[in-house]
């Protein structure tokens, strides 16, 4: 009895596999592809992204009122609190 309805279980779910197969045959047969029915698209001009990416980029300016010599102390604390805040994050263990 098991036998038969192990049996009767794969044979329903074979019928079903090709109900579902028939009826995407039947929709599709006949229809272009979905690229064909799609307006092409007009190609991006790159230039003017360009230029605007060129324009942000002029358009910084570094600060340099900062002395870039620092005195140790400071640098030291600098220093002990990045290696502070890598610790915190641990980016190797995929936390940040």
């Amino acid at each position: 009895m098991k036998k038969m309805t192990a049996l009767l279980i794969v044979l329903f779910a074979l019928g079903v596999c090709v109900a579902l197969v028939v009826r995407h045959h039947r929709r599709t047969v006949g229809k272009p592809a979905v690229a064909e029915t799609v307006a092409p698209m007009p190609m991006p001009v790159a230039a003017p992204a360009v230029q605007a990416m060129d324009a942000l980029q002029s358009g910084v300016k570094l600060d340099l009122r900062m002395n870039p010599r620092l005195d140790p102390e400071t640098k030291r604390r600098l220093l002990e609190r990045l290696q502070r805040e890598e610790q915190r994050q641990r980016p190797q263990e995929g936390r940040n």
